[in-house]
């Protein structure tokens, strides 16, 4: 059951990072799909489905859409990506998905900076990773 979960994930999340890269968008349909993906994950693996965690961030992420600092895509993938995760995998999602948008912040400054300047991070990325991250260590 655990190969089917990372794989869903995989696929799921590496269709995230072609759109958000491609085209700086993260689809709702998409999203709602990993939140059914990952309300499964919890309940099979966490026995737990943590609405109350990804109900805080949504809130704390609004915040931070208003103030301009992260695109409402990223901020409703990484909500549902909480669902299904415990509070220890929450810690290393939020540490592994920092690291990984720094790396992700340094690869696209070196590869296309005018591109970064003009249209931004494409954060989706570095969440995907460390979601993957947060799962599999």
């Amino acid at each position: 059951m655990t190969v089917f979960f990372n794989q869903s994930f995989f696929f799921e999340l590496s269709i995230v990072c072609y759109t958000d890269i491609k085209y700086r968008l993260i689809s709702n349909k998409l999203v709602f799909m990993i939140a059914v993906t990952s309300i499964l994950y919890g309940y099979f693996f966490n026995e737990n489905i943590n609405f109350l965690s990804a109900f805080i961030f949504l809130l704390i992420g609004f915040f931070i859409f208003v103030l301009g600092l992260m695109g409402g895509g990223d901020i409703k993938l990484i909500t549902a990506l909480i669902l299904g995760l415990n509070h220890l995998q929450i810690l290393n999602f939020i540490f592994y998905t920092s690291i990984c948008g720094l790396l992700v912040l340094l690869l696209g400054m070196l590869i296309s900076f005018s591109d970064i300047k003009k249209r931004g991070i494409p954060y989706g990325v570095a969440i995907a990773l460390g979601f993957l991250l947060s799962i599999t260590y």
